[in-house]
């Protein structure tokens, strides 16, 4: 069922986190187009770009994000804005040519807590701020291989 376009607005105008504004989206609103870089913000192409630095040509995994809590996964990850692509984007693809980056991906949620139990879920629920109820969700709502494109182009220089 997909939401009212105005609680979209709403949000945006609220200046949710990208990875907020993205999930939302994507499981509230049933949204399928593209996630381009024009869904993130200068500081976090930024972020992105300087992850294609990454220790692997091509690839960026988790620990290229480092072990700073705010620059990875969950909720302190929302305050900085590494931490706001690594709960964005988590690990993805890139190409690098003479004009600059392309990323390819698939934003969908891997399954993570649909095979545990509800005790333990209700448990990451309450140490994660609500983010594992949200890809809990996801992961019913948006599996594998089933979400939206992502296709962000970066231009060199930037």
């Amino acid at each position: 069922m997909p939401i009212p376009a105005e609680l979209s607005v709403f949000l945006r105008q609220l200046r949710a986190p990208t990875p907020v504004k993205l999930a939302w989206d994507t499981i509230a609103g049933g949204n399928r187009d593209p996630i381009t870089e024009k869904d993130f913000t200068p500081d976090e192409l930024a972020a992105i770009s300087q992850l294609t630095k990454s220790q692997v040509p091509g690839e960026v995994h988790y620990p290229d994000y480092g072990n700073n809590f705010v620059e990875g996964p969950g909720v302190p990850g929302l305050m900085t804005a590494k931490g706001r692509v690594a709960n964005s984007l988590g690990q993805f693809n890139y190409k690098e040519d003479p004009e600059g980056t392309t990323i390819t991906d698939k934003y969908d949620f891997n399954p993570m807590y649909s095979q545990e139990n509800p005790l333990v879920q209700a448990l990451h629920a309450l140490g994660s701020g609500g983010f594992s109820v949200a890809h809990a969700l996801g992961e019913r709502l948006v599996p594998p291989g089933q979400g939206r494109d992502v296709n962000i182009r970066i231009p060199r220089g930037r």
